[in-house]
């Protein structure tokens, strides 16, 4: 006995016709029919009484009736259990820095989605720090950070671009038209920096500090369309990647000596990874390998 011949068998009861019954399958009635005598042959019962004008079911085939519909709901609910299984796999947990992440994702995920239009994405901002916590726990599948994740053993990492940070000023600044900078030119500016957790603001504080430079912050925040918000109105200067800086009221400049940036892909090696997963790692290296 086969799924196959019991589902025909169904559907030929349901609509009380075997042509019915083939024309609802895309199948031949033959092909119904000798499904229904195998069932005969099997089950050593006569299921149907066979005549012109009515489709009439015996004791046994009322009794398979019943089996059958239990039976075939089962394998619906298998089959609906898996699909919802399915969809679950082909969503990958990615986190991101909100600079970074902002210019580069969309790119990422529009060349990508051509590709495997199937597979979703749960998209949270979080800093570089946080991603590689969450990466840990498996509460991620990968992760665009700032930073080298050489120093964690548990993780692998891709890199995806180089770059390095700009002084960021308004057009009040008296150094709005200045090309580069030594860090000391800096010193007594107000600063709008990302909270504390951002690998950038470290990045930042480090190199300020290794020249002997105490900065007044004059706000936190991690949403990168704030900080911008606050050097565009002159209140404060920032620390922008090189990509994010193009928009009008706000003035880049070069660092001397330059803070640079390395942006990576990582995910966490000792878990096996997902196959989708592993297309996009895949996908993001072979993508930036050619710019």
């Amino acid at each position: 006995m086969t799924l196959q011949q019991l589902s025909y068998y169904y559907y030929a009861c349901m609509y009380k016709s075997i042509t019915e019954a083939a024309k609802v399958l895309h199948v031949t009635q033959p092909t119904v029919t000798q499904a229904i005598k195998e069932l005969e042959r099997e089950l050593g019962a006569i299921l149907i009484i066979r005549s012109p004008r009515q489709f009439l079911l015996t004791r046994e085939g009322e009794i398979l009736l019943i089996k059958a519909k239990k039976v075939l709901s089962q394998i619906d609910d298998i089959i609906n259990v898996f699909d919802d299984i399915s969809q679950t796999e082909k969503t990958i947990r990615m986190g991101i820095p909100p600079m970074s992440g902002a210019y580069i994702l969309p790119s990422i995920i529009s060349a990508f989605h051509k590709l495997f239009p199937e597979i979703k994405f749960e998209i949270q901002d979080y800093g570089s720090y946080e991603s590689v916590d969450k990466l840990k726990n498996n509460d991620l599948d990968v992760a665009i950070i700032s930073h080298d994740a050489i120093n964690y053993p548990f993780l692998s990492s891709t890199l995806i671009k180089q770059t390095e940070l700009m002084y960021c000023v308004g057009c009040n600044h008296p150094l709005k038209d200045r090309n580069k900078i030594k860090i000391s030119e800096m010193a007594k500016d107000k600063l709008v920096l990302f909270k504390e957790g951002y690998f950038l603001r470290e990045q930042v504080l480090k190199g300020l500090i290794s020249h002997n430079i105490k900065p007044e912050i004059f706000l936190c925040s991690n949403e990168t369309s704030t900080i911008k918000g606050f050097v565009k109105a002159n209140l404060a200067s920032s620390f922008l990647l090189e990509e994010t800086t193009h928009e009008e009221g706000i003035f880049p400049i070069h660092i001397s000596p330059p803070i640079k940036n390395n942006i990576f892909i990582i995910w966490n090696n000792i878990n096996p990874l997902d196959s989708h997963v592993k297309e996009l790692i895949d996908f993001v290296g072979k993508m930036f390998s050619r710019v």
